[in-house]
């Protein structure tokens, strides 16, 4: 009986204890975060801590006291460096941050929020100076946290989820010009560090801005947009975006009225470099779209691309991609533009592989009436590998087309091809080495060895 009572005890005891315990394990885990920042340039300007046996809350207010060494650990997690002007906009920013998590560890996700207290110091005294209306708006947004993300965060498996809060907002500036913004469910999930996640995923409902001055109106309008990035590492990351519909207008301006409208617009983009070659791949796809104004009515149909450029060489698209990043630094003199060209060069003179598997587009209307078939074009580019290609583009630029390696072949609806050589009467010129089918002028391309050929046709 007495082992039973000291083991139940112990139990007990145990049970009791834990709560102090995972009271303790995420404390470190954010004491250790802050201290990172801290060395970082960012100062605890406040600090708040409220706990009861089961939850703690926390508060925390962040100073970005010296922005030089802030950027020095973003950089750490990009692959480029951030411009100069980005410091001046940091150095003073003020964000607070509310904690709140289970006493019990691992339990439950830590409930993260996360909003700007005021701007760089700069910035709000440029804006105090200018406009002290604006400037009491923004004291009164940031102080109402008008500007928050909530996220819930799961130390074990460091996924997270969480939304940014809805805004609507107006307000009339010193010119009587009209800002309203509206951001309508915001939503996201990821995983990784918070502030340089491996995953990142956004779902938006609506976004909507317009600028009212006088009688000129600028609207963007965006629907359900879906967004989603892997970062592998810094060599190595994929993203895609979705819109249901993009709409921008202007009018009531010296110029044109417009009217540009878009849907179903999906856009991929990948990058990887962990072989020693180097490779970038874009596919997009636009439903419906829409030009509009007093000189130009333009719908168009099922516009795509798919395009791939690999073959690269690592190790100087690195090189090349370094000295373009100091250009964000520092200005780019002479000797630094001379740096990136020979960069470029030695990229090309290493040979690449650009490949178009689908430039196309399906139907075209033109003010209304002129009701176009549309085109559809396929190409190859393949650049040999030579050590001379410097020498050649300096001394003998033709002698580079022995280089290259090109097929294209275009398909031009007849439709199309008649209001083509209805705006530029010249391009009637190359009907002479043009095929035809039941459909399509068709036009097959090949540059192999400097002889260039249109439909086994010599030029």
């Amino acid at each position: 009986m007495k082992k039973l009572l000291i083991f139940l005890s112990t139990i007990v005891g145990a049970v009791l204890l834990l709560p102090v315990l995972g009271n303790k394990v995420t404390e470190n885990e954010l004491k250790n975060k802050i201290e990172v920042l801290t060395s970082y340039g960012v100062e605890v300007s406040k600090s708040d801590t409220d706990s009861s046996y089961f939850r703690t809350k926390k508060h925390y207010e962040f100073l970005l006291r010296d922005a030089d060494k802030f950027v020095v650990y973003i950089n750490q997690f990009s692959g480029s460096q951030l411009p100069p002007y980005v410091n001046a906009m940091l150095g003073g920013v003020m964000v607070g941050v509310d904690i709140e998590y289970s006493n019990f560890p691992l339990s439950e996700a830590v409930q993260i929020d996360i909003y700007p207290l005021s701007l760089s110091t700069s910035m709000m005294n440029d804006i105090q100076a200018s406009d002290i209306k604006f400037y009491k708006y923004l004291k009164e947004l940031f102080q109402s946290k008008g500007i928050l993300y909530h996220i819930n965060y799961n130390m074990l498996s460091r996924e997270f989820d969480g939304y940014m809060k809805n805004i609507s907002k107006e307000h009339i500036s010193k010119d009587n010009t009209k800002i309203t913004f509206k951001l309508s469910n915001a939503l996201f999930d990821g995983s990784g560090l918070l502030i340089a996640p491996d995953t990142l995923n956004t779902n938006i409902e609506s976004i909507f801005l317009q600028v009212e001055k006088e009688k000129e109106i600028f609207t963007l309008n965006i629907k359900k947009m879906l967004s989603s990035a892997i970062f592998e590492s810094h060599s190595t990351h994929a993203s895609s975006i979705k819109l249901q519909t993009f709409d921008l207008r202007m009018s009531g301006t010296k110029a044109d009225d417009i009217i540009l409208n878009v849907n179903d617009i999906s856009i991929n983009i990948s990058l990887n470099t962990q072989g020693s070659k180097a490779e970038f791949y874009t596919k997009s796809t636009f439903g419906d779209v829409k030009i509009i104004s007093n000189a130009l009515n333009l719908m168009a149909s099922n516009f795509n691309y798919d395009i791939a450029l690999d073959g690269i060489d690592k190790d100087s698209y690195e090189e090349f991609r370094l000295l373009v990043s100091k250009t964000k630094t520092q200005q780019a003199d002479d000797v630094l533009q001379k740096e990136i060209l020979d960069s470029m060069i030695k990229i090309l003179s290493k040979g690449l592989i650009l490949s178009i598997a689908d430039f196309s587009l399906d139907t075209v209307i033109l003010n209304n009436r002129q009701d176009l078939d549309g085109f559809a074009l396929k190409a190859k580019l393949t650049l040999k590998e030579d050590a001379d290609f410097g020498k050649k583009m300096n001394s003998s630029p033709l002698e580079m087309a022995k280089n290259i390696d090109f097929e294209l072949v275009l398909k031009l609806s007849k439709t199309m091809y008649g209001a083509i050589t209805e705006i530029v009467p010249a391009a009637v010129l190359i009907k002479g080495y043009a095929k035809e089918d039941a459909k399509n002028v068709v036009f097959d391309v090949k540059l192999n060895n400097g002889q260039l050929r249109v439909n086994d046709k010599a030029l």
